[in-house]
């Protein structure tokens, strides 16, 4: 009886623990130590040996299974906002800085690892980034978006590519080849239109703008108007 009383105590020292800033700060770095949802929930509890009942009514209170919010667990920093249905991968791969604002469907990914492939990725995000909905951002090198910089929607950035874009690549499904990769940097207060895509190997240049649905295949310098598939200089600002 008093083994019961001693259990239901730390169970609610514990919970409201978990639920203070302190708690919550635990549970962040838990969360940026492991990209799977259930195996956080696992942690917590072994850690914690907390009841059925209180690991549901502390999952209440995390991100839904596959949706997750990255401003509330990635980040101790002010004005965010993450909307509904983004996935984080390789938050701990991952810095992004205040006033950071996404909209639906932002899909992030960080990753380390594609099949038997070994990758020590870097993605920095500056200040005061803006990014619409049904955004993609891949990064198994190096990817940096400057302060200041917006992006409209469906835009696609990555820095590698399936294969090396050679005839061997033939010889397998697209899936199966070799990831092969170069760094992105996107300067500061550059404007990116609806559909575009950015490639491995590009940099551009601060308070660049590219138009609409260009694909972006090489580096521009600073205060460059670009468009086109493959994108191409239209003027100098």
């Amino acid at each position: 009886m008093i083994k019961r009383i001693r259990n239901a105590i730390g169970r609610f020292l514990l919970k409201k623990y978990l639920l203070s800033e302190d708690g919550q700060k635990v549970m962040r770095e838990c969360l940026c130590n492991s990209d799977e949802y259930s195996v956080l929930k696992k942690r917590v509890r072994h850690l914690s040996l907390m009841s059925d009942d209180d690991i549901r009514y502390l999952a209440d209170r995390l991100p839904p299974e596959g949706h997750m919010s990255v401003s509330s667990f990635f980040t101790e920093s002010k004005n965010w906002y993450v909307g509904p249905m983004s996935v984080m991968c390789g938050a701990r791969f991952t810095h992004i800085g205040e006033n950071f604002y996404a909209g639906r469907a932002f899909r992030l990914e960080a990753l380390d690892e594609y099949y038997d492939q070994k990758f020590s990725p870097s993605l920095n995000i500056g200040e005061n980034v803006n990014i619409q909905d049904f955004c993609h951002i891949g990064c198994i090198d190096h990817i940096e978006i400057g302060d200041g910089t917006m992006i409209a929607s469906k835009v696609f950035i990555a820095d590698h590519f399936h294969g090396n874009l050679d005839s061997k690549d033939l010889e397998e499904a697209p899936e199966e080849r070799p990831l092969s990769h170069k760094p992105v940097k996107i300067g500061r207060n550059v404007w990116i239109g609806d559909g575009v895509c950015i490639l491995p190997g590009v940099t551009l240049g601060d308070n660049v703008i590219v138009g609409s649905n260009a694909v972006v295949t090489h580096s521009f310098e600073a205060n460059s108007v670009i468009a086109g598939c493959p994108a191409r200089l239209i003027r100098t600002l």
